[in-house]
């Protein structure tokens, strides 16, 4: 949704046009993939309707304009279909690669610097996870634990679901972006590595120095960027 409006990611550019011509066929076949790229909340409002259909499942209507509950689960697969699919095989490779780091991350110096390390919005201070993003609300697990789940698409800050859609009491979840930083990488190309692990340990060495934060704004501008790419990168809004 608000991965098909953002104009100055090179790694989703090629992407975006590729679904936006598909989007702009003719037929009724994803007619409710088309709804829901019109959604003005963009990806939070799509995650807050679907999460809620876990707890109130005898609601008619969705609270996203335009989707009715029924058709909601439709038009998310609708969108994956058209969105997803066609590259899921770079798409996987990536959160594998994701998921062995920050899995590496927490063996090797434990869960505070794993969430510590989420993003620069995203701090621990215990007993709370503290997460400074758009529309977010305070979720007390309550024993159910957290699951972390990374993306590629997620733009700005981190957003979380209090329970699985579809999974009442299961464990909150907290989505937080997750990209490959090189300059020219793009999830078309096919030809490259999405996020390989050993590009990910010169950033770790270096934050061991400085600092999560700052070594992450180092590594994203190895390459040069602008400050609305840098901001895109560390999936933070506020970088001036």
């Amino acid at each position: 949704m608000d991965a098909l409006r953002n104009t100055k990611s090179d790694f989703l550019r090629a992407w975006r046009r590729e679904v936006l011509v598909k989007l702009a066929q003719p037929g009724k076949e994803i007619a409710q993939a088309r709804r829901l790229a019109r959604v003005s909340g963009g990806s939070r409002e799509v995650l807050s309707a679907w999460s809620s259909v876990a707890t109130a499942p005898g609601t008619a209507h969705s609270g996203t304009p335009g989707l009715q509950r029924a058709h909601l689960t439709a038009a998310i697969e609708e969108m994956c279909q058209v969105a997803v699919r066609p590259h899921w095989r770079r798409v996987h490779a990536h959160l594998a690669s994701a998921q062995d780091f920050r899995r590496d991350a927490m063996c090797r110096d434990g869960i505070e610097a794993l969430l510590n390390g989420l993003g620069p919005d995203i701090r621990w201070n215990a007993p709370v996870l503290e997460i400074h993003s758009a529309g977010m609300k305070h979720v007390k697990p309550n024993g159910r634990g957290l699951l972390l789940s990374p993306s590629l698409f997620l733009q700005g800050g981190a957003a979380v679901l209090p329970s699985l859609p579809g999974r009442a009491g299961s464990s909150p979840v907290l989505i937080f972006p997750d990209r490959p930083s090189g300059h020219h990488c793009s999830l078309l190309d096919e030809g490259r590595s999405s996020l390989a692990a050993t590009s990910r340990l010169p950033q770790e060495s270096l934050a061991a120095l400085l600092g999560r934060t700052r070594a992450a704004i180092l590594h994203a501008l190895r390459d040069g960027c602008t400050n609305s790419e840098l901001a895109e990168k560390l999936g933070s809004p506020r970088v001036r």
